[in-house]
């Protein structure tokens, strides 16, 4: 099976910290973090560090913004 055809980019997704940071707050209520790039191959990571929360949860994460490409085989969903 071939997940790419030889005309799309495999690179890992580039994601500016600033939007991300409007997703964590609307979608898991993160109100503020640090964040630090991780090496990624196909992947987009950062570690999440000083953490404010709109309620008491860990104040360190790992945010994965995934490549879509990988969408579009069921089995690495």
């Amino acid at each position: 099976m071939e997940l790419y055809s030889c005309d799309e980019v495999t690179q890992a997704p580039v994601a500016a910290p600033s939007h991300l940071r409007r997703i964590l707050r609307s979608s898991y209520g993160i109100e503020q973090a640090t964040f630090h790039d991780l090496t990624g191959y196909e992947d987009c990571n950062f570690l999440l560090d000083d953490i404010r929360w709109d309620r008491k949860l860990p104040c360190t994460a790992v945010l994965k913004v995934t490549n879509p490409l990988e969408a579009k085989s069921r089995e690495n969903i």
